[in-house]
């Protein structure tokens, strides 16, 4: 499906939702530490707080322009899809379509990490955010995607290479941030 190009002053839509995990159900349950942190290396997640074993974070997520053609709504299976992943609804195609191609890109990202399937979701959908929050990262996931389907990032090349640099450098930074604030997601 042909992407029109990024619209120069197109207004994206940012919420904040709350995602948890409960972590005497995603493997292991470290008592709760604190380490030091010189600065946040991202604005995407903060940890909020730990309750028990169930840990919540804020997670900043931009829901990206809708395109002109407001007459294209979705299909029913990317609707499914983009309010599955994301818990919000898309109103076009071409909406819906960048966001399943940031949350693609982001699930090969995150199944770099060695950690359990509900952690590499939290750094998935944490790196999905950040690639919608950049256009030049949005436009690289979707030509990515037509390109490679299926493929890992990590064996995209050329101009490809830059982007993927950029989201794993995030992903890195995300991990090490939600040590520094005190949560024991990921360990």
């Amino acid at each position: 499906m042909a992407q029109p190009a990024e619209i120069p002053g197109a207004q994206d839509r940012t919420a904040t939702r709350v995602w948890e995990l409960d972590l005497a159900r995603a493997g292991k349950v470290y008592s709760p530490k604190r380490r030091p942190m010189n600065h946040l290396r991202q604005r995407i997640a903060q940890f909020v707080g730990r309750d028990g074993t169930v840990e919540r974070f804020a997670v900043r997520q931009t829901l990206p322009f809708r395109g002109y053609d407001a007459f294209c709504p979705p299909s029913q299976a990317q609707y499914g899809a983009v309010s599955a992943y994301y818990h919000e609804c898309c109103e076009t195609r071409f909406q819906a379509h960048t966001m399943l191609c940031a949350r693609d890109y982001a699930r090969g990202i995150a199944a770099d990490f060695s950690f359990t399937e509900p952690r590499r979701d939290f750094i998935g959908l944490c790196t999905a955010a950040f690639i919608l929050a950049d256009p030049v990262l949005r436009s690289l996931a979707v030509a990515w995607n037509a390109g490679h389907p299926g493929r890992s990032p990590s064996l995209a090349g050329g101009a490809h290479k830059r982007g993927y640099t950029r989201v794993t450098k995030f992903a890195f930074g995300l991990v090490n941030d939600m040590r520094a604030a005190g949560s024991e997601i990921f360990g």
